[in-house]
């Protein structure tokens, strides 16, 4: 559970890098400063279990393994349970996988989690990405707002038994009076001011992201490319802890 006094807990650092050698300097520069790391897809498929293993190994704190499993249930099922010998502590999938994937998957980990003895993952469902705006869902054939549509699906989620949902601040609020507070929000797409926002669209500070109500702040190359990792993360604390939460937006 995150310890609310602690703001450092609730940033998971992303390491958005295949190179293992650059991963593991990240993950052995941070680690004692931050919540958690986060993993994704482009880590995991060159280096795999034996590369996560590596990466993480001596390093007490909770793993975000972030891949996105987005198939047909049974597919998403085994993937799943393939993973959790890492011991994440979260794991997403595509909440547009459907309500069978989503309700087989959390089932599955509850199950293979006792078989294991250890804690289930928390699964949080992925609504739409952070790449992309409203022109995007219009391109998709949604006929909903991206408001609108984030709310039906961390709603979706949260009916079939996921814990939360990965989405943008822009949409936090809402899918906080939707679903209620213990209901996480993970946040990615967070900038610094005047930081550069690369391929990111809805994206935002950890200020207002925690302004917003974000149970866990996503950052990946704000710190990850800093001169100065430790003293980056470090100035996001301090200034989420010293922000006036009227300002904050």
């Amino acid at each position: 559970m995150i310890d609310p006094r602690k703001e450092s807990e609730r940033i998971f650092v992303a390491v958005d890098t295949t190179d293992l050698d650059a991963a593991r300097h990240i993950v052995d520069t941070v680690y004692e400063y931050v919540g958690g790391i986060k993993i994704g897809l482009g880590f995991y498929v060159k280096h795999g279990l034996a590369g996560v293993q590596y990466l993480m190994r001596g390093r007490s704190i909770p793993l975000f393994l972030d891949l996105k499993y987005h198939d047909i249930p049974n597919t998403v099922e085994e993937a799943i349970a393939g993973i959790l010998p890492l011991r994440p502590h979260m794991v997403t999938v595509h909440v547009s996988g459907g309500t069978e994937m989503m309700r087989q998957v959390k089932q599955r980990s509850l199950h293979v989690s006792q078989k294991l003895a250890i804690p289930p993952p928390l699964i949080l469902g992925v609504t739409i990405l952070t790449s992309l705006q409203d022109s995007d869902l219009r391109d998709l054939g949604y006929g909903r707002s991206m408001a609108s549509q984030v709310v039906k699906m961390a709603k979706l989620a949260q009916d079939t038994g996921l814990d939360g949902v990965v989405c943008s601040a822009a949409e936090s609020m809402e899918i906080r009076e939707v679903c209620g507070k213990d209901f996480i929000l993970a946040i990615p797409g967070i900038r610094l001011k005047n930081g550069a926002k690369h391929d990111q669209k809805r994206s935002t500070s950890p200020v207002t992201a925690r302004h917003l109500q974000a149970d866990y702040l996503i950052i990946g190359r704000c710190i990850t490319l800093a001169s100065d990792m430790v003293k980056t993360i470090q100035s996001i604390v301090k200034s989420i802890e010293t922000a006036n939460p009227d300002k904050a937006i």
